[in-house]
């Protein structure tokens, strides 16, 4: 199975930058001969699921808002994603996860 493991953010911004460099940490430790691609990216929507496009899975590394405990870590499916798609304007250049 092709996985794509992607750290999602902008690192300049701080703590939006936590999944870069967590899928750069993992990406140590992972096998080479393991049938994984792991990619940094800094975009979302459609642009988003085009870099998904031959993969049979794909991980997300993100920050988000919570209330939670900070470095709290969430295990989600897609369909249990929180859709935050009231702060979004729903169009190709910016839509939520679930929309794309």
């Amino acid at each position: 199975m092709r996985t794509l493991l992607i750290g999602l953010g902008n690192p300049i911004l701080g703590d939006d930058g936590v999944g870069w460099r967590i899928v750069e940490r993992v990406k140590e430790y992972i096998d080479p001969a393991a049938n994984v691609v792991i990619d940094c990216l800094s975009l979302g929507g459609i642009s988003l699921m085009e870099h998904m496009i031959g993969f049979q899975r794909a991980v997300l590394v993100d920050a988000f808002i919570s209330t939670d405990q900070i470095g709290s870590v969430f295990v989600y499916k897609l369909d249990e994603i929180p859709n935050y798609s009231a702060f979004h304007v729903s169009s190709a250049h910016d839509m939520t996860l679930q929309s794309a």
